[in-house]
């Protein structure tokens, strides 16, 4: 019995021909199932290529972020070293209140913004293991899609369900 209809583009064998359980029979062609599976395939092909590019975009957003920390990091330090120059020099009467002011300013910023990007990048991290799982079911759904019709492709092939004669 043929799984799915279809019509008939190769007969391998005759009536009254031997056969052996397993041997091709004929093969049928249907052309619904044949775009079916070509849709599917490119849908496939969409989706791992989506998965590359989502994947290089969130590698680049990484780095930009690192980059900025490092950033950060450095105006922090210099802020931090300004800061304590500062009150050293304002504890001495050396400058103004409002030039120790800015200093402290500038430093509790810097803190602030160090805070910010570290939550940044913790929240990106988050995003990107999620996301890139997301993106994983969803090849490995495809993958298993493709299977499905190869095999009900290979269902067009008609084969000897036992030995004998046809």
């Amino acid at each position: 019995d043929a799984v799915f209809g279809g019509r008939v583009e190769e007969i391998f064998v005759r009536d009254g021909a031997i056969v052996e359980e397993g041997d091709k029979i004929l093969r049928l062609s249907n052309l619904s199932m044949e775009m079916t599976y070509i849709n599917q395939e490119n849908q496939a092909l969409e989706v791992l290529n989506n998965y590359q590019n989502t994947h290089l975009m969130l590698e680049q957003n990484k780095f930009n972020l690192e980059r900025q920390l490092t950033e950060i990091d450095y105006q922090l330090e210099v802020a931090q070293k300004n800061h304590e120059r500062k009150k050293t020099f304002y504890s001495q009467g050396l400058i103004s209140d409002e030039e120790y002011e800015t200093a402290e300013r500038d430093y509790r910023f810097a803190l602030r913004r160090h805070d910010i990007a570290i939550r940044t990048i913790r929240h990106d991290s988050l995003y990107t293991i999620t996301q890139l799982a997301s993106i994983k079911t969803a090849i490995d759904n495809m993958r298993e899609n493709i299977r499905m019709l190869n095999r009900n492709l290979d269902n067009l092939t008609i084969r000897a369900p036992i030995s004998g004669q046809l």
